[in-house]
């Protein structure tokens, strides 16, 4: 009765092992990053909604920043910082937009060319939210 693997048997099983992980770790590494940019992403929208709110309820124009230090977004209204997330450096992830910033009325419309677009993007995932000029954002 024979209770040891031979060699060949050893080098079957590590070659089944070597290719569910070389199937299995892409994957895990995209759902990760999916993650991070999904994540990222409901943070930046938040940070749109609540420049506008804050617009609205003050009565004053409201700033949003991008960028600003490097991969942070930056909420402030009359000098006054509301709010500054640093995604980068949280979630892992890189910003990229068509404008520095964008600002929001009292009514909580864009002002002067709101139109923005900010790509969020971390290995091969990206995500772009869009600022409308009437301050509406969409993903």
């Amino acid at each position: 009765m024979r209770r040891a693997m031979t060699a060949i048997e050893v080098v079957v099983v590590l070659s089944v092992i070597a290719v569910v992980m070389g199937i299995v770790l892409p994957t895990a590494a995209r759902l990760r990053d999916g993650i991070a940019v999904r994540n990222a992403t409901a943070e930046a929208t938040a940070a749109f909604a609540t420049a506008r709110r804050s617009a609205i309820v003050r009565g004053a124009p409201a700033a949003l920043g991008v960028d600003r230090p490097p991969g942070y977004i930056t909420v402030s209204i009359g000098g006054e910082m509301l709010l500054q997330r640093d995604l980068e450096g949280t979630y892992g992830i890189t910003l990229s937009s068509s404008r520095d910033s964008t600002a929001y009325s009292p009514l909580g419309h864009g002002v002067g060319a709101a139109n923005l677009s900010l790509v969020i993007s971390r290995g091969r995932v990206a995500e772009t939210v869009f600022v409308s000029r009437e301050g509406r954002v969409r993903k």
